[in-house]
């Protein structure tokens, strides 16, 4: 089941800024993109958390990673529903892709 760990961090991640808990999220976050470092979005979250911490450079530097990876559709990290502003924040595409 490690697999599917950075899958479950990715969301928990999101759902830790909601609630307004940043160090959480950044922690959740973080160990996704170490599991998973070729995943995009993961990287996309990390830059939107670093930015809402105030951490501009490190917000820099994962949204540069981010721009480096495959834009390619990963359904289990865009498949999340979520309130517009926040699918904006991390660049998902309007409406969760449909599996």
């Amino acid at each position: 089941m490690p697999d599917a760990l950075p899958y479950r961090l990715y969301p928990l991640s999101i759902a830790h800024m909601m609630a307004g808990d940043q160090q959480l999220a950044l922690e959740a976050i973080s160990d996704a993109t170490e599991m998973r470092p070729y995943c995009r979005h993961f990287w996309l979250v990390k830059a939107w958390i670093l930015r809402k911490s105030r951490m501009h450079s490190k917000a820099e530097a994962a949204a540069e990673r981010a721009e480096t990876l495959s834009e390619k559709a990963d359904i289990l990290a865009q498949n999340l529903h979520l309130p517009d502003p926040i699918r904006e924040d991390i660049a998902l595409p309007g409406d969760p892709i449909q599996a």
